[in-house]
């Protein structure tokens, strides 16, 4: 269920200027304040679907995604500050794998870094950002998380 339902996990950034998402240099104040509303819309409109399709148990896993994926273990995240295993195992897992992936593809406001360098900052991040669980079985798991990443990478070149 969490697989079907990871891909909401930033459906509400829908609703996030264009000019915000894609600025090429640092947010300011407001913008990241902005942006920081994404988890909470997001949540809203996969509860809302839930709400409509019942049936579709995967939309819960959805609804904790879309809502936790932005707090942090120590609980200095967002939107609610969260902390350790108050922040559903779903998210947690989101956590690490978004955060990767920002790391190693290329963005309008910074060039993707290689996989050693990814886990590098994934790592220094355990316990703080991340569950100390979630990061150790990501590292284990390296050789099988680098060929996924080689097959569904948006890289072009």
């Amino acid at each position: 269920m969490m697989v079907r339902a990871a891909p909401l996990h930033d459906i509400g950034k829908i609703a996030i200027s264009d000019r915000i998402l894609l600025k090429a240099g640092k947010l300011d104040e407001a913008e990241f304040a902005a942006m920081k509303r994404h988890a909470e819309i997001g949540a809203a409109i996969v509860e809302r679907m839930y709400q409509r399709m019942p049936t579709q148990h995967y939309l819960r896993y959805g609804i904790l995604i879309a809502g936790s994926h932005h707090e942090r273990y120590d609980g200095k995240g967002y939107p609610k500050g969260l902390a350790g295993n108050d922040i559903p195992l779903c998210a947690r897992i989101m956590a690490v794998a978004d955060v990767y992936d920002a790391l190693i593809e290329t963005r309008v406001y910074c060039k993707g870094l290689n996989h050693g360098q990814a886990s590098d900052i994934i790592v220094k991040n355990r316990g703080t950002q991340f569950d100390p669980v979630v990061v150790d079985t990501f590292m284990k798991l390296q050789d099988q998380i680098v060929a996924l990443s080689k097959t569904y990478s948006l890289r072009t070149g």
